[in-house]
């Protein structure tokens, strides 16, 4: 599980929320249970990653961009989790901001 970025927003914020946006809404499908599934290469996790020319960091994981883009600033101490379990995920509604101890009880891995 990677870090959060501590200057995430600072970096983000080199795109507009709006541009950030159609980025993700031009690669993803919306499936039967509302998840926007990423419809690019996703990581050896299943994770997406979303690549910003603009930023210091030019690989971003999708979902934290998303969740930033659509819902709000991320906080640099918490875990971006998906409420529906799907890695590839990028629906707002689907994520939630939560420690690294409530992401890992929320969990399938057996340390859960």
């Amino acid at each position: 599980m990677s870090k959060p970025i501590a200057d995430g927003n600072e970096q983000l914020s080199a795109y507009s929320r709006q541009e950030l946006m159609d980025r993700i809404l031009k690669r993803i499908k919306v499936d039967y249970s509302g998840c926007w599934v990423w419809q690019r290469a996703l990581t050896q996790y299943g994770y997406a990653h979303l690549w910003l020319e603009h930023t210091k960091h030019k690989q971003w994981q999708a979902h934290r961009v998303s969740y930033y883009a659509f819902k709000r600033d991320l906080n640099t101490e918490l875990i971006i989790d998906h409420l529906c379990r799907n890695r590839a995920c990028m629906n707002p509604e689907h994520l939630e901001e939560v420690t690294e101890q409530v992401n890992i009880l929320r969990g399938t891995a057996p340390t859960a």
